[in-house]
């Protein structure tokens, strides 16, 4: 089946769910978290009942809406923080994650179960606070037919999409490692951490013609010469798919599920950079965000393969290409150059990387 009759089917046949398992004790981020598939997320996973849960946001005005409608369109009682976080900037990001990697949680007044007295649980017990993150949704991203540049001097599609999610992903794992390690929330909570980036059936339509350029493909794509603007987020989606499988294989991943996941195509205000007529039809075959929302939601929390790719609350095969020999050359290529950009911008970032860097 084609990419684009399957497209067609999934949205004609596809159903969403949401998952019934309790996030009580939890620690909760979605980027992005104030309109569209953001919020919509953030509602259903506010209405499981994590302990805290995190809207992270370019303006903290839009976020405090957010907040106000997350509290009263639900019975949510637990904490709601804001946090500032703009995927145009990498000190933004490094800031961000600083913020994430600081985040605690304190020690129950109930005596732990008999089975974590023991070994480098105990350390962890009698040290009264927990350094904690569960979930970190990466849903925030930007879709333009503009070919326009951040003040870091990457095309900003590329960098927004791309490159500071991945950054914000790996300088997140450490918290989300370090959660591993501790006893869960609740007894009898069997939610694992989870890394969960918000990818799109799209990928599969990238013509990604920056990947024939000779040289650095990531190079190319920061070019006006070579960019091919109107297939960049497609392009940007199928990165999205290749850091997810990357950062899963990734020692410092070991325990944190960390998938890729496709909401669908969803009724939104995203689009508003594309022209009217093309907005309208892709918004009349559309889902609502809510319904999209829910395979999101269903990824971070309940999705049990890391480096899986995830369409209407189950694992898929992707893209036949993303699964190629020529495929997998352009995903080791791409992760290569980026994690050369990232250790020049976070050189603590090799830290996660690993010793070769990539």
């Amino acid at each position: 089946m084609s990419a684009a009759l399957e497209f067609l089917w999934t949205h004609i046949t596809g159903k969403t769910h949401l998952p019934t398992a309790s996030l009580e004790g939890s620690v909760i981020i979605v980027t992005g978290a104030n309109r569209g598939l953001g919020i919509e997320t953030a509602l259903h996973l506010a209405r499981l009942n994590p302990a805290k849960l995190i809207l992270a946001v370019r303006d903290l005005a839009t976020g405090e809406k957010a907040s106000a409608r997350i509290e009263a369109s639900t019975e949510f009682k637990g904490e709601i923080d804001i946090w500032t976080l703009d995927l145009a900037s990498f000190e933004s990001v490094k800031s961000f994650a600083l913020k994430v990697n600081a985040l605690e949680r304190l020690v129950s007044p109930d005596p732990p179960p008999r089975s974590f007295l023991a070994g480098a649980d105990l350390v962890l017990l009698i040290s009264i606070v927990f350094i904690k993150q569960d979930i970190l949704v990466e849903n925030a991203g930007i879709m333009s037919t503009t070919f326009k540049k951040t003040s870091d001097n990457w095309e900003r599609t590329l960098q927004v999409n791309g490159l500071s999610t991945g950054l914000l992903g790996l300088l997140s794992l450490p918290a989300l490692r370090r959660t591993v390690a501790l006893p869960p929330p609740f007894p009898g909570s069997t939610i694992k951490p989870h890394l969960t980036i918000v990818g799109s059936e799209v990928h599969a339509w990238a013509a990604f013609k920056e990947s024939k350029v000779p040289g650095s493909t990531l190079e190319a794509l920061n070019s006006e010469e070579h960019a091919n603007i109107h297939d960049r987020y497609n392009v940007t989606k199928l990165i999205s798919l290749f850091m997810a499988r990357k950062i899963a294989a990734l020692p410092a991943s070991e325990g944190v599920v960390v998938n890729c996941i496709n909401p669908g195509l969803c009724k939104s205000d995203f689009r508003a950079d594309l022209p009217t007529p093309v907005a309208w039809l892709m918004n009349k075959i559309a889902w609502s965000a809510e319904a999209g929302s829910m395979n999101i939601v269903w990824g971070a929390v309940e999705a049990p393969t890391s480096g899986a790719y995830i369409s209407t609350c189950s694992e898929i095969a992707p893209s036949a290409f993303s699964t190629s020999e020529e495929g997998i050359a352009l995903e080791n290529k791409l992760w290569s150059e980026m994690s050369e950009v990232w250790q020049k911008v976070a050189p603590s970032v090799v830290e996660v990387l690993g010793p070769n860097g990539s």
